[in-house]
């Protein structure tokens, strides 16, 4: 399977990471990552491979921007995304903390 995540390294996406993997342990995760998030991504993926979650070539971060057209992907990004992925989780969120509730 080849799952695609909006919202990682978030909690939410992170542990679905992980329980999708407890599943399938063949499985690829691409990840669409922020660019703010871009580094804490990377050690996510680090510290997956750590806990024994497979090769590193497993988990694509793909870098974009759920407010964009197209994810902020180019058009042979978004389209090999839906050629290959099988599963797609949106857990982003656009949100600001600064305003009030």
């Amino acid at each position: 399977m080849a799952f695609f995540l909006t919202g990682f390294p978030g909690f939410l996406a992170t542990y679905l990471v992980r329980a999708l993997n407890q599943r399938d342990r063949g499985s690829r995760f691409r990840l669409l990552v922020h660019s703010s998030q871009a580094e804490a991504a990377q050690q996510t993926v680090k510290r997956l491979v750590h806990e024994g979650m497979g090769p590193q070539e497993r988990f694509e971060l793909i870098p974009g921007d759920i407010t964009q057209e197209l994810l902020g992907l180019d058009s042979v990004t978004y389209y090999r995304m839906q050629l290959e992925v099988t599963h797609l989780f949106h857990l982003a969120a656009v949100y600001d903390l600064a305003v009030p509730a």
